[in-house]
């Protein structure tokens, strides 16, 4: 150009004028350029340089789109879609094997989730949290959860953050949370451990507010009272699980403190914790016995992490409170105590039809099982104890009550307990 005068303008609309992922090249022709010298210098070759467009500009469907406001999801079959991940679940079973996404920008509309999971099988470590990636699949329902499966991912930044939804308990319906799903929440008030049933076999325990939840008809006459303190039950309490879909994990995640399970950092009924983030998702916990359900996930989430479970209210006591009286009567469940081991090879009763053994596989296990329960009975000081699941064999010599009062006999001393042979008093 021969003057600041002499120029041309060319003005692009990356929308317009390119396709996504298109490589383009740019060349300044050097003999249509000159510098600004008395005498004009040509450039001495011409100047070429490239670039690609980015996918990631281009218009997609958005996530609460895609959700809309029902039970189900509002568009199914191929979408395009972005979003934060929220929630990284990778890898093959008992990982979730996916990730969730959250619109960056969301729709405002508090009856629409801007939250999804993607599946993608068993693929590992394909996006970070945090990631804002571009994913195209299948959108569909699957096990009352909506979900992409998908079939390209490409990354379009990292390390972007999503203020979490705040969510509170008791909750209005039974499909409340469904405005929620896949998307990254918040419970900022204090949420108390109210079951742990299920914690040993699929690491997740249940919350509740105000305190634990009795039983109705501790509270309430059976019936429509109990009824209606059952539904009021319902509403308030949401299952905390940890980040797989295993039966028996080991480290079991919640303990107090914020620290996994151990036999001196137990989680008791009662404990309490605040401020819990994780992913609302609506799973299973790998199992029938653990069916779908909305479930609170903070292991792998934005900003989540393990609870800070502490112990306020109802400190652990050491030994039950003795009352003056001349027996003491202890009810324990054996957990199964079958010193039967084996495919049909117990029976329904003694002399009944071939059964499989419902405890201990081995002589090995068993010898893992036994001593914990004569430990257990012993320090209860009883005078009086009844057992529950424990094998139905009779009470010969070999049958699992005379081998589980062998073990207590040579604990103690011999004859200081001995059983009931129910069947010579009836």
């Amino acid at each position: 150009m021969a003057s600041t005068t002499d120029s041309t303008v060319y003005t692009i609309n990356p929308d317009v004028d390119f396709a996504p992922n298109e490589l383009c090249t740019v060349t300044l022709e050097n003999t249509l350029i000159t510098d600004q010298d008395v005498v004009p210098h040509q450039l001495p070759a011409d100047y070429t340089w490239s670039f690609t467009t980015s996918v990631c500009g281009a218009a997609f469907t958005p996530i609460y789109a895609i959700q809309g406001s029902g039970a189900t999801a509002a568009i199914l079959g191929t979408v395009t879609t972005q979003g934060v991940v929220v929630g990284d679940f990778e890898g093959a079973s008992p990982a979730l094997r996916g990730y969730y996404l959250q619109d960056l920008s969301g729709d405002s509309d508090a009856a629409t989730s801007d939250g999804i999971f993607i599946f993608n099988n068993s693929n590992d470590n394909n996006v970070a949290l945090g990631d804002v990636v571009r994913v195209t699949g299948t959108a569909a329902e699957y096990q009352g959860q909506t979900q992409i499966t998908a079939t390209t991912l490409t990354q379009c930044g990292s390390g972007s953050s999503v203020t979490p939804t705040d969510v509170t308990l008791p909750f209005a319906s039974a499909d409340y949370l469904e405005r929620y799903e896949g998307m990254l929440v918040r419970f900022p008030q204090l949420l108390y451990v109210t079951e742990n049933y299920l914690l040993g076999r699929f690491g997740q325990v249940t919350l509740s507010s105000g305190g634990r939840l009795m039983q109705p008809t501790n509270q309430a006459t059976p019936g429509a009272a109990a009824l209606a303190l059952q539904a009021q039950n319902d509403l308030n309490q949401i299952i905390l699980d940890d980040n797989l879909n295993n039966q028996n994990p080991d480290p079991i995640s919640f303990g107090q403190g914020g620290e996994p399970l151990a036999a001196g950092n137990t989680l008791r009924i009662g404990n309490s914790a605040i401020d819990i983030v994780g992913v609302m998702t609506y799973t299973w916990g790998g199992n029938s016995a653990s069916p779908n359900a909305y479930r609170l996930r903070p292991i792998n989430a934005l900003g989540g992490g393990f609870p800070d479970f502490q112990e306020i209210t109802n400190a652990r006591p050491y030994d039950p409170v003795w009352l003056p009286a001349r027996l003491r009567v202890a009810s324990l469940n054996t957990l199964n105590y079958f010193n039967t081991f084996g495919t049909g090879a117990c029976t329904l009763g003694v002399g009944g039809a071939a059964t499989d053994c419902r405890g201990a596989s081995n002589q090995a296990e068993f010898d893992r099982q036994w001593p914990k329960l004569v430990d257990a009975i012993l320090a209860t000081s009883a005078d009086v104890i009844g057992l529950v699941e424990l094998e139905n064999d009779g009470y010969g010599a070999s049958s699992a009550i005379q081998d589980l009062v062998n073990h207590l006999n040579t604990a103690t001393a011999a004859g200081t307990y001995a059983f009931i042979n129910a069947d010579a008093l009836t």
